[in-house]
């Protein structure tokens, strides 16, 4: 059944392979089902589905499962008019974690429209190159796990490109790739920390959603 819910996952929310075996380590189809059932019928069922993708909703079980639907609740309270006047989902990232939902309750309104980002030239990033085999699950590991190791010898290939960053001139070129594409959306500088003695990458909380959402962008166009 876990193999089952994981190409559900894939197949139907579109959710990276990693995370997606990650959480289907971690719940039953049964219990994934009996929490979507419900978040739709809170959010409605294209939020919903947003959430999954790009949200640690579906990681969530038991007593944290229970705390989400609690904040989830008291956010759709305060924000309920405003969801029926303004169109799109613009709120569906408010409800991504139990982290988000208690970041909207502590500081207020202000929090609930973040702009959208600006129109990225992903063509030129290694980083977000769907097609390249390498790319996909580096990206995927630092929006997964906030972190990325590379080997030594390791050597990121571009597609339809000469040469390629090795070692730890990959972590360097990813760091930088990073600062470039969030400043061209719009966004904040990332939060960064190469560490060259494990050949580590590692980024924020707020890096990796925002990487969620650059990488929505870049993959469907």
């Amino acid at each position: 059944m876990a193999d089952e819910l994981e190409e559900i996952l894939i197949e139907l929310f579109d959710v990276d392979r990693e995370k997606a075996k990650q959480i289907s380590e971690r719940q039953t189809l049964h219990d994934f089902d009996n929490g979507l059932t419900r978040l739709e019928s809170l959010l409605g069922e294209s939020v919903a589905y947003e959430i999954i993708r790009l949200g640690d909703f579906a990681f969530y079980r038991n007593s944290r499962l229970q705390d989400y639907f609690n904040l989830a609740e008291q956010v759709l309270d305060r924000i309920k008019d405003r969801v029926h006047q303004d169109n799109g989902n613009w709120h569906a990232r408010l409800f991504y974690s139990v982290e988000s939902l208690n970041k909207f309750l502590e500081r207020g309104e202000e929090e609930t429209q973040e702009k959208e980002p600006a129109e990225v030239g992903f063509s030129r990033y290694y980083l977000f190159n769907k097609n390249n085999e390498i790319s996909r699950p580096y990206l995927g590991s630092l929006i997964s796990n906030g972190e990325l190791f590379v080997g030594t010898h390791e050597h990121w290939l571009g597609s339809n490109r000469p040469g390629g960053p090795r070692g730890r001139n990959i972590l360097i070129k990813i760091g930088y790739e990073l600062k470039v594409a969030f400043s061209e959306a719009g966004f904040d500088n990332p939060k960064v920390r190469i560490n060259y003695g494990q050949h580590s990458i590692s980024v924020d909380d707020e890096t990796q959603k925002r990487l969620r959402i650059l990488r929505d962008m870049a993959y469907n166009p």
